[in-house]
């Protein structure tokens, strides 16, 4: 980030010196908001691509009658089907190429693709705007407000999957706390697990995405800075 605004000011008018100028801050105010945009954009994304592929495996399991047929097996041991007897097991096994993977690789692609394409394009306009409509003095102080919310969010986001991971682990392991036991199927667990599938939008979505929402802006406000 450091590195940017340094050739930034050399290709603009700007000075490093202008940073105490009220605009300048206000502007960097506003660049740390916008990392928090992206964050709920990218986890309501992650949300809808999650309800449609919930909708998907539904009718599946709907329609292609060994699916469903497969489930009952499982639900009936649990989940461990070394209970099951062979008949069982072969109708598991007869399920598996019942599966329709294709309808799930499209839905994951597509939407992935076409919901990051609101981010891509936000961290291209917004410099942009930015730039030629208030000057390199605020482009700068906005970059750098993105730049650190965004490490800060990524450490926390990061640091709170592991925490959420490691707390279902544990309670699916079973733990003891103030003499009470907490194992597989508990409440505790239940909860655990939802702060698991949070945790994975944290660490697989947002994180990754702030090294891109940084370097896309960056090197925009780069390409701009001589016009600016």
């Amino acid at each position: 980030t450091l590195s940017v605004l340094v050739i930034f000011s050399q290709q603009t008018d700007f000075s490093l010196n202008e940073y105490n100028s009220v605009n300048v801050l206000i502007s960097l105010f506003a660049g740390i908001m916008i990392p928090f945009l992206f964050s709920s954009i990218i986890i309501g994304s992650v949300e809808r691509i999650k309800t449609k592929m919930l909708t998907e495996a539904n009718r599946q399991f709907t329609d292609i009658p060994q699916l469903n047929e497969s489930l009952e097996i499982i639900k009936k041991y649990d989940g461990d089907l070394s209970f099951a007897n062979e008949e069982e097991k072969a109708i598991v096994d007869s399920a598996e190429d019942k599966i329709e993977h294709k309808q799930f690789v499209e839905i994951s692609t597509y939407y992935s693709v076409l919901e990051a394409i609101i981010i891509g394009v936000s961290a291209i306009i917004i410099p942009i705007t930015v730039g030629y409509l208030f000057g390199a003095g605020i482009l700068a102080g906005m970059l750098i407000g993105v730049s650190f919310s965004s490490i800060i969010l990524a450490f926390f986001q990061s640091n709170s999957a592991g925490t959420w991971n490691s707390a279902e682990k544990m309670i699916y392991d079973g733990v003891q706390w103030n003499s009470a036991i907490y194992e597989k199927g508990s409440e505790a667990h239940k909860t655990s697990l939802v702060g698991a599938l949070v945790g994975n939008t944290f660490r697989n979505a947002t994180s990754p995405a702030y090294t891109v929402i940084i370097k896309v802006m960056a090197l925009t406000a780069l390409i701009i800075a001589s016009g600016i």
